[in-house]
């Protein structure tokens, strides 16, 4: 009955567009003759003598005049009436907000017992009976729930659940309305729903992007042990929105497919699983992160280099030696901060040396610097080094 009910809404508008479209079609036909047509009847009518007057143009030149007219009348009198009822529906609703806000801070702040919950909800039910109410109080519930954590985030769950509002979230999981969509999205996946596992999985694949970003969101929420191969079997490109929900929910995430996100084809998913790699320190994946440090997509180069970055070690120092003009500048210096620990290291060292004598100024300072602060002995062959650019950063370095 209450899906019902919202396709009815849903449609309500557009048959009363549709039919009044078509009356003035059947006007269009039916005014310049002398009976109207009423099954087996025929009436007399009162217009004949006026429209049939007139010729075929000018005849539609007026139909025209007189659908526009009617049709500015109606929409001022639609309006007029709409007004007053929003600013009424409008009260109402603020109303609702507000008494619903105040009885659940002070039930939670006041009470903990599990049959003064029982109490509080069944109170709920019996004064607010429409969806509205109901929708408004999970709704509050679900942002104290993201707000907190300890007893008040468990008992918003379990107040969640004497609601026993599965069959409200089902309705509106089917709702022509996008917005009963997404947030029956957005309540499954923060309270993990995982009843409704299945339902998420096909809107996964929703035609519309809005739905399918919100579905894959709740249903990694939901689904913990999940190794996000659905980003894959989705072959679509995932926006920033979902790339960095995806990263702050699966820290704690153990089960991820690295390898298959990061030898995926699309970019922005690829540029996934080098973020999640890098993020979970996945050394088995370094030489496929290795490869991308370098590649053309500026996305999944700059995860890349990010995620190779979190795994730097001494023995990296042989690879960096030819590769080291790939990282853009800023992960550079963070390459010299990250192995500068380890230039009792001949492997290291001869890295510095090489950055020393071949990069731009600002690196061969930035180098130098590290090298004199963890290997003075080392940084004392560049004292009269014959590169001028060499010798005036090594006298500007002692100078300082």
């Amino acid at each position: 009955m209450r899906l019902l009910k919202i396709y009815l809404r849903f449609f309500f508008r557009r048959i009363v567009v549709i039919l009044y479209l078509l009356l003035f079609v059947l006007l269009y036909f039916k005014l310049n003759n002398e009976y109207f047509d009423v099954g087996f009847f025929e009436i007399q009518n009162p217009f004949y003598n006026f429209f049939s007057s007139f010729n075929s143009f000018f005849y539609a030149v007026v139909i025209f005049v007189i659908f526009a007219v009617t049709t500015t009348f109606t929409e001022i009198i639609l309006t007029i009436v709409n007004s007053k009822y929003q600013d009424r529906k409008e009260k109402e609703n603020s109303a609702i907000h507000a008494d619903i806000n105040s009885k659940i801070f002070k039930h939670l702040l006041e009470t903990k017992e599990l049959d003064t919950d029982i109490s509080f909800v069944q109170q709920h039910k019996v004064f607010y009976s429409a969806d509205y109410p109901r929708l408004v109080f999970i709704n509050r519930l679900r942002r104290i729930l993201l707000l907190t954590k300890g007893e008040i985030n468990t008992r918003c769950i379990r107040i969640f659940h004497l609601l026993n509002s599965e069959d409200l979230l089902n309705t509106y999981l089917i709702s022509p309305y996008l917005r009963h969509k997404l947030l029956a999205l957005r309540i499954i996946g923060d309270f993990k729903l995982d009843m409704f596992s299945n339902k998420l999985k096909n809107l996964i694949y929703d035609k519309n992007d809005i739905i399918a970003s919100e579905a894959m969101y709740a249903y990694a929420k939901i689904a913990v042990d999940t190794d996000f191969s659905f980003v894959i079997d989705r072959n679509q490109p995932i926006s920033k929105l979902d790339f960095y929900n995806f990263v702050q929910i699966a820290k704690q995430y153990k089960n991820i497919d690295y390898l298959a996100l990061i030898n995926s084809k699309n970019p922005s998913i690829s540029a996934l699983g080098l973020r999640f790699a890098g993020l979970h320190y996945v050394k088995s994946a370094k030489g496929e992160i290795f490869k991308r440090i370098n590649h053309p997509d500026e996305f999944v180069c700059q995860e890349a280099q990010y995620a190779y970055l979190r795994m730097v070690e001494e023995l990296d120092a042989v690879i960096l030696l030819s590769r080291f003009d790939a990282f853009n500048k800023e992960n550079q210096l963070k390459i010299l901060s990250l192995l500068g620990k380890y230039l009792g290291n001949q492997l290291v060292l001869n890295l510095f040396n090489s950055i020393i004598e071949r990069s731009e100024f600002d690196i061969k300072s930035a180098a130098l610097n590290i090298l004199m602060q963890n290997n003075i002995v080392a940084s004392m062959r560049f004292r009269n080094h014959p590169d001028p650019l060499i010798k005036k950063a090594f006298s500007q370095l002692t100078e300082f």
